[in-house]
C-alpha cells in the first residue's frame, strides 16, 4: 500500500473533470473503472464534486451557525486529493469492496472521516489504484481540515493496513516509522505530480555702567557654552561608542548562531543521508537473511544450521530463559515456528542497535558543533573584553583633555575678570573724579551717590565671579 497526497488546492471542477476523464483532457471516461462518495446523499460523481464545492464556498454561513468564531489563519484551499496504490501482485485478489474500505481508513486516518469524499478507481495502471478527492471545509461546522502531520498518519496507517492484511509489503516503512517512534528524524521522498507541477507554476539695567558689565558676564557665558556642549558632545559620543560595541558583539553572536545552524541543517542532511543509506543496507541485508533462512527451512539440513546459528545468538536476542538452554536449543530444533521468532527478534535487535547508533552520531555531531559554537563565543567575549579596556582607556584620555580645557578655560576667564575689574574701577574712579573736579558745592551729592553707585558695582562683580566659580 502507497498512500500519496497529490494536492490542496482550490478548484472541484478541476480536479473532478482530471479525475473523471482519460489522461490529456479526454472527454472519454475509459480509465474509470468505479466510484463512490462518502457522506453525501447522491452517487453522481459529477453532482458531487458539485456539491462539495458549495459547500466549500458556504463555509462562514456554517461557522456562524455552528457558533465558531471567524479567526485564524485563512486558506482557500478546500481541495485535498489524494490516492492509494497497492502492488500489482494484489490485483487479482482486490475487490471494489477493499478498496473502499481503505479509502475510508485513509480518510479516518487523517481526520477526515466526516468530511465529503468522493473515491474514483482508475485501471490505466498495471497497480491497482483509487483516487481520493476529499472536500477539507467541514459540512456540519465549516472547520478547515488540519495538514499537520498528514503524511506521517498516512504513513503509520499504510504500515498497520499491511499487516492487517498479512505482508509487509514496504519494508523500508516499517524502518522509518521506528526511526521516527525513536525520536530520529526521517523525511520520506518528496511526492511529485503533473496538478502539483502545474499549480506551483501558477510584498541690565538702564544706567550704562551696569549694561558694561552685562556684555563682560554675556560674552564669558558664550566662551563657556561652547565647552559644555563640547563636554555634552563627548558623552554622547562615548554612550554611541558602547551602543556600537554592544551592536557589533549582538551582530557576531547571531552571525554565530545562524552559522552554527546552517552547519546542524547541513550536518543533518548528510546525516539523513547517510542513516538512509544504513538503513538500506540494513533492510537489503535482512532480506537476504530471510529469503536465505526460508530457502534452508525446505530442508532438514538446512534447519539444523538455521537452529544452531540462531542457538550462537545472545540470550537477550534468543529470548531465551535462564537457567534452561538446553530446552531452549531443543525449541529451536523442533519448531519451525521458534526459529522465525528468534530471526524476527534477530533484526529487531538489529534494528534498534542501528537506531540507537544514528542517534549517538547525531548527539556527537550536535555536541560538536555546540563547541564550536562555545569556542567562538569564548573569543567574542575576549575580543570584546579587550576592546571595552581599550575604549575605556581610550575614552578616559578624552575626557581628561577636556577637563584640561575646563581648567585652562577657568584661568583665562580669571584672568579676563581682574583686567575687566582693574579696567572698571579706574573708570570709575576717573568718572568720579571728573565730576567733582567739574561741579560745584551742589555737585558734591551727586558724586557721593556715585561712589555709591560704585561700591554697589564692585559687590555685584564679587557676587557674579562667585557664582561663575560654582558653575565650574
Amino acid at each position: 500500500m502507497v498512500p500519496k497526497i497529490i494536492a490542496r488546492g482550490r478548484s472541484f471542477k478541476g480536479a473532478a473533470s482530471y479525475l473523471l476523464h482519460d489522461k490529456g483532457h479526454a472527454p472519454t471516461s475509459d480509465r474509470v473503472a468505479w466510484t463512490d462518495t462518502r457522506n453525501l446523499a447522491i452517487e453522481d460523481p459529477h453532482q458531487a464534486w458539485r456539491i462539495m464545492a458549495a459547500t466549500a464556498l458556504d463555509q462562514d454561513r456554517l461557522k456562524e451557525e455552528a457558533g465558531i468564531k471567524a479567526t485564524g489563519r485563512k486558506s482557500d484551499r478546500a481541495v485535498l486529493h489524494l490516492s492509494l496504490s497497492w502492488h500489482p501482485d494484489e490485483k487479482d485478489a482486490l475487490t471494489p469492496e477493499e478498496m473502499k474500505r481503505a479509502a475510508r481508513g485513509a480518510l479516518r486516518a487523517l481526520g477526515a472521516d466526516d468530511r465529503q469524499a468522493l473515491i474514483i478507481a482508475h485501471n490505466d495502471e498495471a497497480h491497482p489504484h483509487v483516487h481520493i478527492l476529499c472536500n477539507r471545509v467541514s459540512p456540519d461546522d465549516g472547520r478547515m481540515l488540519s495538514s499537520s502531520k498528514e503524511r506521517l498518519a498516512l504513513s503509520s496507517w499504510a504500515e498497520a493496513y499491511e499487516k492487517e492484511r498479512g505482508a509487509i509489503l514496504c519494508d523500508e516503512r516499517v524502518l522509518n516509522n521506528e526511526a521516527r517512534d525513536a525520536g530520529i528524524y526521517t523525511r520520506g521522498e518528496k511526492p511529485k505530480s503533473r496538478q502539483e507541477v502545474e499549480e506551483r507554476s501558477q510584498l541690565g539695567g538702564a544706567n550704562d555702567n551696569y549694561e558694561r558689565v552685562a556684555r563682560f558676564y554675556a560674552e564669558q557665558r558664550t566662551q563657556d557654552a561652547g565647552l559644555g556642549a563640547e563636554k555634552r558632545a563627548l558623552a554622547a559620543h562615548h554612550q554611541a561608542q558602547w551602543a556600537s560595541l554592544r551592536e557589533r558583539k549582538s551582530e557576531r553572536v547571531e552571525r554565530i548562531v545562524k552559522t552554527q545552524a546552517r552547519a546542524l541543517r547541513r550536518a543533518q542532511e548528510v546525516l539523513n543521508k547517510r542513516s538512509k543509506t544504513v538503513r538500506r543496507d540494513l533492510l537489503q541485508k535482512q532480506t537476504h537473511q530471510r529469503h536465505a533462512f526460508e530457502k534452508r527451512e525446505e530442508r532438514i539440513l538446512g534447519r539444523v544450521q538455521n537452529a544452531f546459528q540462531l542457538i550462537s545468538l545472545p540470550d537477550h536476542v534468543r529470548g531465551e530463559a535462564e537457567g534452561k538452554p538446553l530446552t531452549n536449543a531443543f525449541g529451536l530444533l523442533a519448531s519451525s515456528g521458534q526459529r522465525r521468532q528468534v530471526l524476527e527478534r534477530q533484526h529487531r535487535a538489529e534494528r534498534a542497535e542501528m537506531i540507537r547508533q544514528l542517534k549517538k552520531r547525531r548527539r556527537d555531531v550536535k555536541r560538536r558543533l555546540q563547541r564550536i559554537a562555545d569556542t567562538g563565543r569564548e573569543k567574542l567575549d575576549r575580543q570584546t573584553s579587550e576592546q571595552s579596556s581599550t575604549l575605556r582607556f581610550t575614552q578616559a584620555g578624552e575626557r581628561g583633555a577636556l577637563k584640561a580645557k575646563f581648567r585652562k578655560r577657568r584661568l583665562e576667564r580669571d584672568r579676563e575678570f581682574s583686567a575687566f575689574r582693574s579696567a572698571y574701577e579706574k573708570a570709575l574712579a576717573a568718572e568720579a573724579a571728573f565730576g567733582i573736579a567739574g561741579a560745584g558745592a551742589d555737585a558734591r551729592g551727586e558724586a557721593e551717590q556715585l561712589r555709591n553707585m560704585q561700591q554697589l558695582i564692585k559687590a555685584k562683580l564679587d557676587r557674579e565671579k562667585s557664582r561663575g566659580d560654582r558653575e565650574r
